[in-house]
C-alpha cells in the first residue's frame, strides 16, 4: 500500500464497468548506486550442530530499552533432530502445543512485558486518536449487478465489519442484505466468502469466527436447494491427491462446469470441463448426478474433458462462444496473454487473441456485452486499462483513469449492455468519491525510485512524504515489503501510513521486490525457491538507497512486513542488523524447516521449497529466521523487534512467532548480556487470526501499538498538533 495524493474514488464507465481507483502522483528519480555485497553459503557436515553465521556489525541503539534482567525466564529443553545429516536444536518445540498451560503462561508473560514497554510510548494515546479519526471515513466496495439488483459493501467508518447492501439501481435506496456486525458482540465474526446464483435469486456465504480462515474442501458435491443435505451426490473426490484444491465456476452458456485444480501457491493449474448437458435431469428439472456418484457401485464415469491435465501454467477462463473457449494464461508468456482453443478438438491447439505485451503485465481480463474485452495491465507497477475486441483481440480504446494508482475492483456482465466503453465518445462517469477527513492530499507527494540489488536488478519502490521534505537523513521512515507468492503491491490509500506521516513527519515506502507478481512470473520465479535470497537482497538494496538519498539513516529506518513479509523483515534484520532501527513483523513465517507441518503450510513449498528434500534444505536453513539468530561479531545488538501474531491464526500459526521471540531473547539478552538493550518483544492478540476480517477497533489498537513503538525506538517527536 502507498498513500495516494488524491482521495480515492470509484468510477462507473458507460457499459456498466466499474473501477475502484486509488490515485497517486508520481515521477521517476534515478541515481547511481553501489550495493553492499553479502553472500550466504551453507555446507552440511554430517553429525554437526548447525551454528548460524553472525553479522559483522550490530544495530544502532534506540530510544526504548529493555534490560536483559526484565525478560521472562523461558524453559529450554534438549529437543533436537537430525535433518539431512545436520543436527538442528529445537529447545522451544514445546511452544508448538497451542493448548498447553505452559504456552498460555508464556504468552501472558510476554504480553505483560510488551505492554510495559508500550506504556513508555507517550505518543501512543494521541496516535490512536489520530488513526481512529483518519479511519472514520466511509468505505465502499465496487458495486455489481446480479439479476435485477445491484449489490455493494459499505462501512460507515468505524464499524467492525462491512455490511452488504442491495439496491434496485446505482442510485436507488439501499437495503441491508447481510450485516455481520449483528452476529457477534465483539465484531469478530466476519463474512469470509460469498457468491450469487447467476439470476441473483440465491446467495451462498461463509462466515469466519475469531479471525479463523480455516476451510476444508475435500470433494465436489451437487446439492439441490431445498433438498436434505444427506441427498447430496459427491461427483468428484481426489483422495489420492489430498493437497489438490478444487475450484468451480460455470461457463457463459451454463452448459459446462469449469473445474480449476491447483496444488500449492504456484501460478499453475489444471482445467477440467464437466459437460452438464451430458447429465440427465430429474423430474423437477434439477440435474441428476446419481448415476455418477463417486464410489458408488456401478457408477458411470463423469463426462469430463481434461483440457489441461498438468501443472505447468496458469489458465483462467475468460469466456466462450460454442466450443471456442478463451483463457488468460502464462503458458509461454510470463507477463500473460489471452489465448483460444476449440475444446471439442482431440487436443487443444492454442492461438493468440491478445499476445503478451513486451513490458506490461496483463493482470486480468473480463468479457463484457457487445463482444468487448476489458484488459487490466500493470505498467511499471501502475494501473493501465484498455478495451479490445473479443473475437480478434484488436485494441479499441484506453480507459482513461483519473490518475496513477490501482484498479481495485471490477464489475460487468457479458449478458447485459448499458453502454459502450470502447466508443470514441465514451466518458468515465464518477459514481462515488470517498472523502477522508483531517488531511489535505495536496500536501503530499509520491515518487517512484529504484534500488539496485546485489545482482544488478533494479528494484522499484514508491516513496511518499510531505512536499518540501528536507533530505537530511533524519526522517522517521517506514519501509514495507512482501516479495512472494506472486502478489503485487500497488499504490493505494493507507490510513495507518498517513497517520505515521502526520504524527511524526515520517516517510512511508513500499518496495516491489522479486517474488511478487509486479512484472510477471519471471519476477516471481527470481524470488522463489533457491532464489529466495534475492528478495532479501532487494529489500536491503531499497533500504540502502533510502539512506543514500538521505531520506533516513539506519537510526531512523523502521521495516515492516506481514506473513511472508514477516519472514522478510526478520531475515533482513538478522543479515544486516546495522541497517535498521526497528523491525515490525506481523504473523511471520519464521521457521523455514517446519512450516510445512502445520495447517496449510504444505502449500507454500512451491514458493520456499521442501525442507524434507536435501537440496531445498540447504538453501532454506541459512535463510530461516528461527535458526539464524546470532550475536553480531562486534558484540553489538539487534534492532528493536515487535513481532505480532493472533492466537487464532490458522494460516501462519502463532508458534512460529513465539519460538523466534524466545530464541531472540535467549541468544541476545540471555546471561545478562549488556549489549542488547533494544527491545525484543511479541504482541499476541486474543481472538484474532491472520488479519482478514479483523474488527476495526482491533486494527486501530494493533497499528497504534506498532507505530508508536517504532516512533519511540527512533525517537521521533510528535509534530501533529499537541500530544
Amino acid at each position: 500500500e502507498v498513500i495516494m495524493s488524491r482521495a480515492g474514488s470509484a468510477a462507473v464507465l458507460a457499459g456498466g464497468l466499474v473501477l475502484g481507483v486509488a490515485s497517486v502522483a508520481s515521477y521517476l528519480v534515478k541515481r547511481a548506486y553501489a550495493p553492499v555485497s553479502r553472500s550466504i553459503a551453507f555446507q552440511a557436515f554430517p553429525g554437526k550442530r548447525y551454528r548460524p553465521a553472525a553479522a559483522a556489525v550490530g544495530a544502532p541503539s534506540g530510544h526504548l530499552e529493555v534490560l536483559p534482567s526484565q525478560y521472562p525466564r523461558v524453559r529450554r529443553d534438549d529437543t533436537e533432530e537430525t535433518l539431512h545429516g545436520v543436527i538442528i536444536q529445537d529447545p522451544y518445540r514445546w511452544l508448538e502445543d497451542a493448548d498447553s498451560p505452559d504456552v498460555a503462561e508464556f504468552v501472558e508473560e510476554q504480553n505483560v512485558l510488551t505492554q510495559s514497554v508500550l506504556d513508555q510510548c507517550t505518543t501512543r494515546p494521541a496516535f490512536s486518536k489520530l488513526l481512529e479519526k483518519l479511519m472514520d471515513y466511509e468505505k465502499f466496495g465496487t458495486p455489481f449487478k446480479k439479476g435485477q439488483r445491484y449489490y455493494y459493501t459499505h462501512n460507515t467508518g468505524l464499524q467492525a465489519q462491512s455490511v452488504v447492501y442491495s439496491q434496485s439501481s446505482l442510485d436507488g435506496e439501499p437495503v441491508v442484505l447481510i450485516d455481520p456486525n449483528t452476529l457477534s458482540a465483539d465484531g469478530t465474526v466476519a463474512l469470509s466468502s460469498w457468491a450469487f446464483s447467476e439470476d441473483g435469486s440465491t446467495l451462498a456465504y461463509a462466515l469466519s469466527s475469531g479471525g479463523s480462515d480455516w476451510q476444508t474442501v475435500h470433494e465436489l458435491a451437487y446439492h439441490v436447494l431445498g433438498d436434505d443435505q444427506a441427498w447430496d451426490v459427491t461427483i468428484l473426490a481426489l483422495p489420492e491427491h489430498p493437497d489438490w484444491m478444487i475450484g468451480c465456476e460455470v461457463s457463459d452458456d451454463g452448459g459446462r462446469a469449469i473445474l480449476s485444480i491447483s496444488s500449492g501457491c504456484e501460478p499453475v493449474n489444471r482445467v477440467w470441463i464437466l459437460d452438464l448437458n451430458a447429465v440427465g435431469r430429474r423430474a423437477d428439472g434439477a440435474l441428476d448426478f446419481s448415476p455418477f456418484a463417486h464410489g458408488a457401485a456401478g457408477s458411470r464415469e463423469l463426462p469430463l474433458n481434461k483440457l489441461v491435465d498438468e501443472f505447468k501454467a496458469s489458465y483462467e477462463y475468460v469466456g466462450s462462444r460454442g466450443s471456442e473457449w478463451t483463457f488468460l494464461t502464462n503458458a509461454g508468456a510470463p507477463r500473460y496473454r489471452v489465448v483460444r482453443t476449440d475444446i471439442s478438438a482431440p487436443a487443444p491447439a492454442w492461438t493468440n487473441v491478445v499476445p503478451q505485451h513486451e513490458a506490461d503485465l496483463l493482470q486480468w481480463v473480463r468479457l463484457l456485452g457487445g463482444g468487448k474485452l476489458v484488459c487490466s495491465y500493470l505498467r511499471n507497477v501502475q494501473a493501465h486499462v484498455e478495451t479490445r475486441d473479443f473475437e480478434t483481440g484488436r485494441w479499441l480504446a484506453d480507459v482513461q483513469l483519473p490518475g496513477i494508482g490501482s484498479v481495485t475492483g471490477f464489475s460487468g456482465d457479458h449478458k447485459a449492455t448499458e453502454g459502450d466503453v470502447a466508443a470514441s465518445d465514451s466518458d468515465i462517469t464518477l459514481h462515488r468519491r470517498i472523502a477522508t477527513a483531517s488531511f489535505s492530499p495536496d500536501d503530499f507527494q509520491t515518487r517512484q525510485i529504484f534500488g539496485t540489488s546485489k545482482d544488478g536488478t533494479r528494484v522499484p519502490m514508491f516513496v511518499v512524504s510531505r512536499k518540501g521534505l528536507t533530505l537530511d537523513g533524519t526522517a522517521p521512515t517506514l519501509l514495507y515489503g512482501y516479495g512472494g507468492f506472486n502478489i503485487s503491491l500497488t499504490p493505494s490509500f493507507s490510513a495507518s501510513r498517513l497517520a505515521w506521516m502526520l504524527a511524526y513527519g515520517g516517510v512511508t515506502v513500499v518496495a516491489n521486490l522479486r517474488g511478487g507478481g509486479e512484472f510477471g512470473t519471471g519476477w516471481r520465479d527470481a524470488g522463489s525457491l533457491s532464489h529466495k535470497q534475492n528478495v532479501f537482497d532487494d529489500f536491503v538494496a531499497c533500504a540502502e538507497e533510502l539512506v543514500a538519498q538521505r531520506y533516513c539513516s539506519p537510526a531512523s529506518l523502521v521495516i515492516q512486513g506481514g506473513s511472508n513479509g514477516g519472514l522478510l523483515v526478520a531475515a533482513c534484520a538478522e543479515q544486516r542488523p546495522d541497517l535498521f532501527a526497528a523491525v515490525l513483523g506481523q504473523v511471520g513465517v519464521m521457521d523455514l524447516l517446519r512450516f510445512h507441518k502445520f495447517t496449510i503450510g504444505h502449500a507454500w513449498i512451491t514458493d520456499y521449497g521442501n525442507p524434507d528434500v536435501a537440496e531445498d534444505f540447504n538453501w532454506l536453513l541459512p535463510l530461516s529466521p528461527l535458526h539464524n539468530v546470532a550475536r553480531p561479531k562486534d558484540d553489538g545488538q539487534y534492532p528493536a523487534f515487535l513481532l505480532t501474531t493472533g492466537d487464532h491464526d490458522d494460516r501462519v500459526v502463532p508458534l512460529r512467532t513465539l519460538k523466534l521471540v524466545a530464541t531472540l531473547q535467549h541468544t541476545l539478552a540471555g546471561d545478562l548480556n549488556p549489549s542488547q538493550r533494544n527491545p525484543l518483544l511479541t504482541r499476541v492478540e486474543v481472538r484474532a487470526g491472520h488479519g482478514a476480517g479483523k474488527p476495526t477497533a482491533k486494527v486501530i489498537a494493533e497499528v497504534s501499538d506498532m507505530l508508536a513503538f517504532a516512533a519511540g525506538v527512533v525517537g521521533a517527536p510528535w509534530v501533529h498538533g499537541s500530544a
